[in-house]
């Protein structure tokens, strides 16, 4: 019989000082706000996913690119960003997408992903506290799925 070897997988957690504190959220203009920060000019002609990683406190921890896509959407993996979440020692999870159009309306994509990583952050115990859709063409319009009662 032969023998069965096993993958040996390392992670390395470092924390980069060097990067300024962002603050804490405490509303849906708080997210919008300080993630726009994070886009540059491609916000207004390609669809990109963000996980905003939360302490306990919700302070954020990190901000990472998920997934960047074309001008009309993105596919953002619920395994990646949970992945994601767990290595950055995330208490709680915030998605934010753009949609480059202007129009925020969440597509039925965007519904059927903010259930998927609501519903697996509840087993994990990292709850999603909301997924933000953000305007290209707007940069004082949002959709906050807390906010309209449907997260």
């Amino acid at each position: 019989m032969e023998d069965f070897q096993l993958q040996e997988l390392q992670y390395k957690y470092k924390v980069n000082k060097s990067i300024p504190e962002l603050g804490r959220i405490t509303c849906s203009a708080d997210i919008a706000r300080i993630v726009r920060r994070f886009y540059d000019d491609s916000i207004a002609y390609q669809e990109s996913l963000k996980l905003v990683l939360l302490s306990r406190s919700n302070k954020i921890i990190g901000i990472k690119t998920v997934s960047v896509g074309g001008m009309t959407g993105t596919v953002a993996d619920p395994k990646i960003i949970f992945g994601m979440a767990l290595k950055g020692l995330a208490c709680s999870v915030l998605i934010v997408h753009n949609h480059p159009s202007g129009n925020v309306k969440p597509s039925q994509a965007d519904i059927a992903l903010t259930k998927k990583v609501k519903e697996g952050g509840q087993l994990l115990e990292l709850p999603l506290l909301d997924h933000v859709i953000l305007s290209g063409t707007d940069h004082t319009k949002y959709f906050s799925f807390a906010d309209e009662g449907i997260l």
